[in-house]
C-alpha cells in the first residue's frame, strides 16, 4: 500500500493551534458531503483534503497537545463518512489516511483507542463487489494488526466482525484476526492475547461451524495459530466443540502441524511394526504348543471353517459397524437440515438396542422433541417410545426435560403433534414410578415461565393425582404435591389461566384423598391453610368446616361427592375415540387406508374404479359451478351479489349508470371442468399444512390443484388455528394463483377465491388478515375483473364478506382500499375496469352502513393493531386524510363513470360526517364542489320521498366558507 498522496516523508512543523485550524479547514471542505450528499462536483475538492489530512499524518501530529480530542471533533466523522463513500476514489484515500496514521503515530496509546472510530467502517467496506475499495480495506485492517493499533476496543469491534450478518465481513474479520493472534501481545502489554482468550474462543466456536466455507479455513488457521500460542485455551475450547467439527480440525490442519504429525506418525508406525512382529513369533510358538495336529496352521483353520476365527471376525466387523453407525447418528441429529435428522431418527429407532451409548442416544434426542419441523418431533416421540420399551430405567434423570419437551408440544398449533404428546405423557405414568413423574412435574414448574406449559403441567399432574389416588393417600407424596401447587397459588396471578388449573387440580387432590388432604393440609402454617381453604372456597365449600372440626377432635362430617373436570383425560380420551380401529387382515388394512385417502375399497373392476375416480373429481374441482346451458342463473347471481356491495345512496337514479350493469364479460361460456384423476402425490392425506402447501407447490395438473385447494379449505373451516404459522406461504400462493387470467380454465382460480373466501371468514385470523387486507382486496379486484361469471361472483362475496362481517375494524379497512386505490390512480393512464369500480363504490357502501355512527379520532393509526370491538367505526384522521386524497384524485380521473362514482363517494362521506368531512375536501375546485353539491340534494330528496316538508338545500362551498377554509382552486 502506498503511504500517501506524496512521495516521500513530509514533517509538518506547526503549533497546536496552527494545527487545530488546519483540521478545522479540512474538516469543514469534508463536512460538505454530509450537507449535501448528492452534491458530485466538490468530490475533488475532497480529495485533496483527504490528502492534506494524510499529509499531516505522516507527519506524525500524535504528541500533540489534546490529539485525541482534535481528532474526535475534527477528523473521526468525516473520515468515516468518507470509508462508507460510494465513490471508489474517496473510499481508497480515506482507507490509506487510516494506514497513515497507522504507520506514524508515534503516540501509540492514543492512536490505539483512535482506531476504533474506525474498524467498523472498514469492516463494513469489505462487503463491497469493487475490487479496488475491497483491497484498500482489507490492507488497511492488516496494516492495522501488523503495526498493533487494536485496543480493547477496536479489538472488541472486530470479533464483533467475525460474528457478523454478512459472510465476507466475517472472513476478513477472521482473516485480520489471524495476524493479531500471531502477534501474541502489543509491545506495551496492555492488550496480551490472554485478556481476551475468552472472546477469542467464542468467536472461534462459532466460525469453525459457520455456513461460509472461506470463513472456516480462516477460522481453522487461527484455531491452529491460538494453539501454538495458547495450548491450554485451545485444547479447552477443542473438548467443547462439536464431533464433525473437531474432525474437520483433524482433517484441515495447518500444513506446519501436519508435517509434525506426519513426523509422529512415521515413527509410531516403526514402533507398530516391530510389535505385530513380535506378536508373530508369539503366535507362532503358540500354535507350536497347541493340541491340534503339526500339519494344521492357523490359515488351514480359517480355509475350512474354524467357527471361533469365524466369530471373532464378525464381532470385530459388527463393532466398527456400529461404531459408524453411531457416528452417523450424531451428525444427522446435529445437522441444520431437518431431512437429515429425520433419517438419523429412524436409525435411532431401528438401532438403538444395539448401541453401546444408550445415555447419550437419550441427551441426543431430547432437543428434537421440540424440533422446528413437526415432522422430526413426531419421529423424536416414536424414537422415545423405543427407548421406554428397550430400556425403560435409563429415562429415570432426563425425566423431567422430557416431560417439559413434551408439555411444550402441547402448547403448539400441531394437533398431530399434541396428540402424540399427550398419548406418550399418559404411557410415561403407566411405565414409570409415581414419586418420580411427581417430581419431574414439580420441577418443570419451577423452571417454566410460559403461562400455557405451566397450565398443560398442572393439569398432567391433576392427571396423574387421578389415576394414582391410592399413592397419594401416603403423606409424603401429598405433603409434596400440596406443597407445590400452594407456591403455584401463590405465585401466579389470581383468576388467570395457571390459577384455575392449580384449583382444579387441588380439588382433584382432595377428591383422590380427602382424608390425608384434611391432615396434610392441617401440618403447614395457619396462614397456608387459610389460602388453600379460601382459595378452594368455591370447588370445596365445606373444607373450611372440615379444618375445624378436625383441629376440634370432631369427627367429619358425610358429603356428596365432588365430580371434577379433567383436562388432559378428556383430551386423551377425545383422541383415542376419533382414532380408527385396527382391522385384522391385509385386506381390511388396505381397505381402511384407501378409504382414509378418498379411494373406494370395492371390488369392482378396474375400468369401474376409474369412473368413481373421475366422477370423484369432478365433484372436487367443480363443487358448486354452472353447467353449461344456465348462464343467466350465473349472470342473476352475480348482479345479486354486486347488490349486495353497491351502496343504496342512489335507487333506481337515471343520474347513475353503473358499468358494471352495462359492460359483459368478454367470455361467457364457461368451460366444462377436466375430467382427470388425480396423482398419487395429491391423494396422500394430510393433516399438516405445510405438507399440503408443499404439495401444492409441486402440483402441475389443474385437477391435483383443485383437489388440493378444496382440501385446503375444508381445514380451514373446520380448525383455522394450524394456519397462522403457513398464512404468509398460502397467501403468496392465492396471489400466484387467482391472478392467472391467461388460463382458459377458470376453475383453479374461482377454487383460489373460495380459500381467501374461507380465510376471510375466520376471526381466528383476523391478525393475520388485518396485515394482508390490501392484498385481500387487490386479489378480489383481479377476481372481478375476470371473463368468468363464476369467478366475479366469488371474488364480490370475498369483498362483502370483509366489508360487513364484523369481523374487521372500520380504519383498517378503509386505509387498506385507499393504499389500493392509490395503486391504481397512481398510473395516469386513463385505465378503468369493473373491479376498481367496485373497489371505489365500496368506500360508499361502508360510510352508508356507518356513516352516521362513524367519528373521527385524533390518535395516530396503529397499522396492524387488533381493536377489541370489531364493530369499532372510530377512523383516524391520517386514514381519512389518505381516503379522502384518493377520492379527490378519482374525481380528476378521465374516465366519466370514475368521476360519476367517486362524486358519489363523496356525497355519503358528506352526509355521513357531515361538516366534520369539510377540512378533508379542500382540494376540490370550485365546479367540483358544485357538482358534489347538486348530487347531495338529489340525494337528500329522493330519501325524502313521501315525507312531508321541504329539504334544505345545501352548498359545499358557502359551508366552507363559512367554516373559513380555504378557497376553491379553479381549474
Amino acid at each position: 500500500m502506498r503511504s500517501g498522496s506524496c512521495d516521500g516523508e513530509v514533517s509538518t512543523k506547526m503549533g497546536d493551534r496552527e494545527l487545530a485550524a488546519e483540521l478545522r479547514k479540512l474538516c469543514d471542505v469534508l463536512s460538505g458531503s454530509v450537507r449535501g450528499a448528492m452534491d458530485k462536483d466538490n468530490w475533488k475538492e475532497r480529495l485533496a483534503a483527504l490528502r492534506g489530512l494524510s499529509k499531516l499524518a505522516r507527519g506524525d501530529i500524535s504528541n500533540c497537545h489534546g490529539f485525541l480530542s482534535l481528532m474526535s471533533m475534527y477528523v473521526k466523522v468525516p473520515l468515516q463518512r468518507h470509508i462508507e463513500e460510494l465513490r471508489t476514489v474517496l473510499s481508497t484515500e480515506a482507507c490509506y489516511v487510516v494506514s497513515a496514521f497507522a504507520q506514524h503515530s508515534s503516540n501509540r496509546s492514543a492512536w490505539r483507542v483512535a482506531t476504533e472510530w474506525f474498524v467498523s467502517s472498514l469492516l463494513q467496506l469489505t462487503t463491497r463487489t469493487n475490487r479496488s475499495s475491497l483491497l484498500a480495506a482489507i490492507e488497511t485492517l492488516e496494516t492495522l494488526a501488523r503495526r498493533k493499533s487494536f485496543g480493547p476496543a477496536a479489538f472488541a469491534e472486530l470479533l464483533r466482525g467475525c460474528t457478523a450478518r454478512h459472510a465476507a465481513t466475517r472472513r476478513n474479520a477472521f482473516g485480520v484476526l489471524q495476524v493479531i493472534i500471531k502477534q501474541g501481545q502489543n509491545d506495551d502489554n496492555e492488550a496480551h492475547l490472554s485478556n481476551f482468550i475468552d472472546a477469542i474462543c467464542r468467536v472461534l466456536r462459532s466460525g469453525l461451524a459457520d455456513a461460509d466455507h472461506e470463513t472456516r479455513r480462516r477460522a481453522r488457521v487461527c484455531f491452529w495459530i491460538l494453539n501454538a500460542n495458547e495450548p491450554e485455551a485451545a485444547e479447552t475450547l477443542y473438548k467443547g466443540l462439536e464431533n464433525s467439527v473437531r474432525r474437520s480440525l483433524d482433517r484441515k490442519m495447518s500444513p506446519s502441524i501436519q508435517k509434525k504429525k506426519e513426523t509422529a506418525g512415521s515413527a509410531v508406525t516403526q514402533v507398530l511394526a516391530t510389535k505385530k512382529k513380535a506378536a508373530k513369533n508369539e503366535e507362532a510358538e503358540a500354535v507350536k504348543e497347541s493340541p491340534l495336529p503339526p500339519q494344521t496352521s492357523i490359515t488351514t483353520t480359517k480355509r475350512h471353517g474354524n467357527n471361533l476365527v469365524r466369530k471373532l471376525d464378525e464381532g470385530k466387523k459388527e463393532v466398527e459397524d456400529m461404531a459408524e453407525s453411531w457416528a452417523l447418528v450424531q451428525d444427522a441429529l446435529r445437522s441444520t437440515l431437518w431431512s437429515e435428522r429425520l433419517l438419523g431418527l429412524r436409525r435411532l429407532s431401528e438401532e438403538f438396542s444395539r448401541f453401546r451409548q444408550k445415555a447419550e442416544c437419550v441427551n441426543l434426542l431430547i432437543p428434537r422433541l421440540n424440533d422446528p419441523n413437526s415432522r422430526v418431533s413426531q419421529m423424536a416421540i416414536q424414537a422415545l417410545n423405543v427407548i421406554m420399551r428397550v430400556s425403560p430405567n435409563i429415562l429415570k434423570d432426563c425425566l423431567p426435560e422430557v416431560i417439559t419437551a413434551l408439555l411444550v408440544n402441547m402448547s403448539g398449533n400441531k394437533e398431530v403433534l399434541s396428540s402424540a404428546s399427550r398419548e406418550h405423557l399418559a404411557r410415561i405414568i403407566q411405565l414409570s414410578p409415581v414419586d418420580d413423574v411427581a417430581r419431574a412435574i414439580y420441577r418443570t414448574l419451577g423452571d417454566v415461565v410460559a403461562p400455557k406449559v405451566k397450565v398443560h403441567a398442572v393439569e398432567y399432574a391433576q392427571y396423574l393425582y387421578e389415576q394414582n389416588a391410592t399413592h397419594f393417600e401416603q403423606a409424603s407424596p401429598m405433603h409434596l404435591a400440596l406443597h407445590h401447587l400452594l407456591q403455584c397459588l401463590k405465585t401466579e396471578k389470581k383468576g388467570g389461566d395457571v390459577y384455575k388449573a392449580t384449583l382444579s387440580a387441588l380439588t382433584a387432590l382432595y377428591v383422590s384423598a380427602a382424608t390425608n388432604f384434611l391432615r396434610i393440609l392441617l401440618q403447614f402454617s395457619p396462614g397456608e391453610r387459610d389460602a388453600v381453604v379460601e382459595a378452594l372456597e368455591t370447588a370445596v365449600p365445606h373444607l373450611g368446616q372440615e379444618c375445624r372440626r378436625r383441629l376440634m377432635g370432631e369427627r367429619p362430617l358425610q358429603h356428596a361427592p365432588l365430580h371434577v373436570r379433567s383436562p388432559f383425560e378428556e383430551k386423551l380420551r377425545r383422541v383415542s375415540d376419533t382414532q380408527p380401529k385396527t382391522r385384522p387382515g391385509t385386506r381390511k388394512q388396505r381397505n381402511v387406508r384407501q378409504q382414509e385417502r378418498g379411494i373406494p375399497f370395492s371390488s369392482a373392476p378396474s375400468s369401474v374404479k376409474k369412473t368413481k375416480c373421475s366422477e370423484k373429481v369432478r365433484s372436487v374441482s367443480s363443487n358448486n359451478e354452472q353447467p353449461n346451458g344456465r348462464l343467466e342463473k350465473t349472470r342473476t347471481a352475480s348482479c345479486d351479489a354486486l347488490n349486495l356491495v353497491r351502496s343504496p345512496t342512489l335507487k333506481q337514479s337515471p343520474f347513475r349508470d353503473s358499468p358494471l350493469r352495462t359492460q359483459r364479460p368478454s367470455h361467457c361460456d364457461p368451460i366444462a371442468p377436466v375430467e382427470a384423476p388425480l396423482s398419487r402425490q395429491v391423494k396422500r392425506k394430510t393433516d399438516d399444512a405445510s405438507d399440503l402447501l408443499d404439495l401444492l407447490e409441486e402440483a402441475c395438473e389443474m385437477a391435483d390443484t383443485c383437489a388440493i385447494l378444496n382440501r385446503i379449505q375444508n381445514m380451514i373451516v373446520v380448525n383455522p388455528r394450524p394456519w397462522l404459522e403457513v398464512f404468509g406461504r398460502l397467501l403468496v400462493h392465492l396471489e400466484r394463483i387467482i391472478p392467472q387470467s391467461h388460463e382458459p380454465n377458470h376453475a383453479v382460480r374461482r377454487r383460489g377465491l373460495l380459500v381467501l373466501q374461507s380465510l376471510v371468514g375466520q376471526r381466528a385470523l383476523q391478525r393475520p388478515i388485518i396485515r394482508s387486507l390490501k392484498q385481500v382486496f387487490l386479489l378480489a379486484r383481479v377476481g372481478m375483473d375476470d371473463a368468468f361469471p363464476e369467478v366475479h361472483v366469488e371474488a364480490t362475496s370475498v369483498l362483502q364478506l370483509v366489508l360487513s362481517s364484523g369481523i374487521y375494524p372500520t380504519d383498517h379497512i378503509l386505509n387498506a382500499i385507499a393504499m389500493s386505490l392509490e395503486n391504481w390512480l397512481s398510473d395516469e393512464s386513463g385505465y378503468c375496469s369493473r373491479g376498481w369500480l367496485t373497489l371505489l363504490e365500496s368506500v360508499e357502501h361502508v360510510f352508508s352502513l356507518y356513516g352516521r355512527t362513524m367519528m373521527l379520532v385524533q390518535e395516530p393509526f396503529k397499522e396492524y393493531a387488533v381493536s377489541q370491538d370489531c364493530f369499532d367505526v372510530n377512523v383516524s384522521e391520517t386514514v381519512f386524510r389518505r381516503l379522502c386524497n384518493v377520492v379527490v384524485r378519482a374525481v380528476q380521473h378521465t374516465g366519466s363513470e370514475v368521476r360519476l362514482t367517486a362524486v358519489l363517494v363523496l356525497v355519503s362521506i358528506w352526509m355521513g360526517l357531515d361538516t366534520a368531512a369539510l377540512p378533508y375536501l379542500v382540494g376540490l375546485s370550485a365546479s367540483q364542489r358544485k357538482l358534489v353539491s347538486l348530487y347531495y340534494n338529489k340525494v337528500a330528496s329522493e330519501r325524502r320521498t313521501g315525507l312531508h316538508g321541504t329539504v334544505q338545500q345545501r352548498d359545499l362551498s358557502r359551508e366552507m366558507r363559512v367554516m373559513r377554509l380555504p378557497e376553491a382552486e379553479c381549474l
